[in-house]
């Protein structure tokens, strides 16, 4: 085996395996974490902040013939690292406000941040649906740096840390 029939095997790997199974991951991360904020709080409100715009999504998808061109070409206009500061400062601004809103001793917290998590696995659902998840790559690669490296450093949004 030669290095350019090692590279294509590779690629191959990474393209229909790690990739997929990676953004899969990124969508059930969130889905778990809405899970567990949802057993933590009052159910019924987080829970609806979190099926709202899963709702939404399914009337998106079905409103125009063709909506992913037109924002698969508003994506790619996108430079490639603002692309991925947009992902890695989405993924910031929701841990950042996990933590404020789960810190609250209000239940509403948890049903906004829900509605957010919900927001954000709803758009990469979207992406998977309408064809474009290869405009957003970059957008999730920033997404799983910014929350991966929220969650080493400060673990995960809403967990009480000792004192």
């Amino acid at each position: 085996m030669n290095t350019e029939s090692v590279r294509h095997v590779l690629q191959l790997i990474f393209a229909y395996g790690v990739f997929p199974l990676t953004t899969v991951g990124v969508f059930a991360y969130l889905v778990g974490a809405i899970a567990r904020v949802i057993r933590d709080s009052s159910a019924p409100r987080s829970l609806t902040g979190a099926a709202l715009p899963v709702a939404i999504l399914a009337f998106v998808v079905f409103m125009d013939a063709d909506p992913n061109a037109s924002l698969a070409e508003a994506l790619a206009a996108i430079p490639f690292w603002a692309r991925f500061a947009i992902g890695f400062t989405v993924a910031l601004a929701v841990s950042i406000l996990g933590d404020i809103l789960l810190g609250a001793d209000s239940d509403t917290g948890a049903a906004v941040y829900c509605l957010f998590m919900s927001m954000t696995g709803c758009f990469i659902l979207y992406c998977l649906v309408s064809g474009i998840l290869s405009a957003v790559h970059v957008m999730l690669l920033g997404l799983i740096i910014g929350g991966g490296l929220y969650v080493i450093l400060r673990g995960f949004p809403g967990r009480r840390r000792p004192a």
